[in-house]
């Protein structure tokens, strides 16, 4: 599903975490998540950086996504079997890394999925990183599901959907300005409980604003506007990496 992705991101016009757009607008380049550049590990607790889910939110709430709302004209369904139930661990590194490897002994497949090959005499285990796929075979009667070795019993519970709800709201942040009038934010997220397999996401406000810090700014002061073209001065970067040097 990642290599499927990762292109889909770049249509929905994302850039790749560690670009200088990112680290221009978002600060520090963050691992492990979707849109790395080079395709690694990634954290399934949090697999959107900062700069992806701000971009991604931004393209979506400006109505660029609406197409993703039209019906399919023909409802087509995946087989019930999980795909590690067709292709167990050993027929996925031989699919990876060629016929002649086969599961390296002694690692969670669940976690991470690592083959090994004969070379010279000694085993060699390499990995791509990933888990092995949902329902691959881990133990007597135990299968993958989620990164964990589950009782396969437990298929049914893994598989079902549950509808998101909206948290608390959280508190407001930092006023925009410290005179002349500003706004500040607070933020609640769909994670109570979040959504789970096809469930629909929380419909409603994320985000709330009010005015802050109305008190006039002092006469001899610089203009707000004067201040957002200051800070613009110097080499930027534009969503491509194109550069201009503004003063």
């Amino acid at each position: 599903a990642l290599p499927v992705f990762f292109p889909l991101g770049h249509l929905l016009g994302l850039s790749h975490d560690d670009s200088k757009f990112c680290e221009e607008n978002f600060g520090s380049t963050e691992d492990k998540r979707l849109m790395s550049s080079i395709l690694t590990s990634i954290d399934a607790s949090k697999p959107w950086s900062k700069c992806a889910s701000a971009t991604i939110t931004e393209f979506l709430d400006d109505g660029h996504g609406n197409c993703l709302l039209d019906l399919p004209r023909k409802q087509i369904l995946g087989p019930e079997e999980l795909p590690g139930q067709t292709y167990d661990a050993t027929q996925q590194c031989n699919l990876t890394f060629g016929p002649e490897y086969s599961v390296c002994p002694g690692m969670d497949v669940c976690a991470r999925l690592w083959c090994a090959v004969v070379r010279q005499g000694q085993m060699v285990c390499l990995t791509k990183k990933l888990p092995a796929v949902e329902g691959t075979p881990c133990g007597k009667g135990r299968i993958c599901l989620q990164g964990k070795c589950v009782d396969k019993t437990k298929k049914k519970y893994y598989s079902t959907s549950s509808h998101g709800n909206w948290g608390s709201w959280g508190s407001w942040g930092q006023c925009s300005r410290s005179c002349g009038g500003g706004v500040q934010f607070a933020y609640r997220h769909c994670n109570n409980p979040a959504p789970r397999n096809s469930g629909r996401y929380c419909t409603g406000k994320r985000a709330i604003y009010r005015s802050c810090s109305v008190t006039p700014c002092p006469a001899n002061g610089k203009s707000f506007r004067h201040e957002q073209c200051e800070a613009k001065n110097g080499y930027q970067s534009d969503a491509k990496g194109v550069k201009t040097f503004v003063e």
